[in-house]
């Protein structure tokens, strides 16, 4: 997953971050307490990834 980080924008990076963190067991409140930003935001950011990785054939293959 931290692969797909590369050439991808911010908003997007952001949000694999928030995806690792987590699985990690952190809440959306809580990873928008550590970027000091809104839990929405913390969530747009996650789909934004997610529609990022699964439009990915290669890593959709791969998890799957």
């Amino acid at each position: 997953l931290l692969e797909k980080r590369k050439d991808v924008s911010e908003t997007t990076r952001k949000g694999i971050d928030a995806m690792v963190l987590q699985m990690q067991g952190y809440s959306g409140t809580d990873i928008a307490e550590k970027y000091d930003v809104k839990p929405n935001y913390v969530a747009a950011c996650i789909s934004r990834a997610r529609k990022h990785l699964m439009n990915d054939r290669k890593f959709v293959n791969a998890v799957r």
